[in-house]
């Protein structure tokens, strides 16, 4: 009974940079040294398993064995729990033992910490394999998320509060708006990816939405429409996780913006309906964001479906 690979763990490396939680990364690093049970608790989407994977990355020196990230939230069947754990510490055992048991003896004599992740519909099983677990393997430190409390005895929660969004005068997001007024949309694209990075770390699924539309459309300035098409479409993906209509009506008005530029017309003219029927949920939002783009919110003729560039002239701002 070995795993087949070292012990290190298998935390996924970061992609991108974490910024903001400080206060959060230090609490949970504190609970984690006096609690051998800790779960960060709070609503979905509100960047737990981010914070989760930091807390772990940042106390990996302490686990000898190693730090093991269990994935749960594609697990239905609450049945299978102590195989998902075994699988992810890529345990090998060949005889009928129970794979509890198994599980349990692996880790007796082990200074490890798992990361189980999304616990939430698997509250029972995971409250009793983890009390059973913690009882007989005294080095096992557990760190879950979860949108409630697991109720684990000696559990430590914490509430993982949902960030605000980046103040609107912080410089970079100033910044990222006045360059693209002014035409220097490379300056532009850099300070919205450094906002774009500070919605990812701190979790915030409908700004995030946004702030990858605001960069689609600089990078299509720029005259990058095949990354401008992949960045709405993730946005447009994130709008509807978080039912975010106004976000969803930006993306498809600047797919529409790409397609006439494109000269894909019909493609352009769907679009552009599939937008103007979310319009009612806009209000001034709309015109505000026409506005700081410089893009005139009127809506096309019907003429203007018929032809790529009448369209392209009617429903797309004006490159910079």
């Amino acid at each position: 009974m070995l795993p087949a690979r070292s012990t290190a763990g298998n935390l996924p490396l970061e992609l991108t940079s974490f910024v903001g939680r400080r206060r959060e990364l230090t609490e949970a690093r504190r609970l984690l040294s006096v609690s051998r049970p800790v779960t960060l608790s709070g609503i979905g989407g509100v960047g737990k398993t981010r914070l989760a994977l930091r807390v772990a990355g940042e106390v990996l020196r302490v686990f000898g064995d190693g730090v093991w990230l269990v994935e749960l939230g594609q697990l239905r069947d609450a049945s299978l729990l102590a195989e998902v754990i075994a699988t992810s510490l890529r345990l090998r055992d060949q005889s009928a033992r129970a794979v509890q048991e198994v599980l349990a003896e692996y880790l007796a004599g082990r200074r490890l910490l798992l990361v189980l992740d999304n616990c939430e519909h698997l509250i029972e099983a995971v409250d009793s394999l983890a009390t059973t677990l913690l009882r007989t393997c005294p080095e096992l430190r557990i760190l879950a998320t979860s949108r409630e409390q697991l109720g684990i005895g000696g559990e430590a929660a914490m509430r993982v509060p949902p960030m605000t969004v980046p103040d609107p005068d912080r410089p970079s997001l100033h910044a990222a708006m006045a360059s693209g007024l002014l035409g220097d949309t490379a300056r532009a694209v850099s300070c919205q990816q450094e906002v774009l990075a500070i919605t990812e770390s701190r979790g915030e699924s409908e700004y995030r939405a946004r702030s990858l539309w605001v960069l689609a459309l600089m990078v299509w300035q720029q005259g990058n429409s095949g990354r401008a098409t992949k960045l709405v479409a993730e946005g447009l993906q994130m709008t509807r996780l978080t039912n975010d209509p106004v976000g969803a009506a930006w993306c498809l008005q600047t797919l529409a913006w790409i397609a006439a530029d494109e000269h894909q017309s019909r493609r352009a003219a769907v679009l552009l309906g599939a937008s103007e029927a979310l319009r009612a949920v806009m209000g001034t939002t709309t015109v505000l964001v026409c506005i700081v783009f410089g893009v005139s919110p009127r809506r096309p003729s019907k003429a203007s479906s018929t032809s790529s560039s009448t369209t392209a002239s009617a429903i797309r701002p004006p490159r910079a």
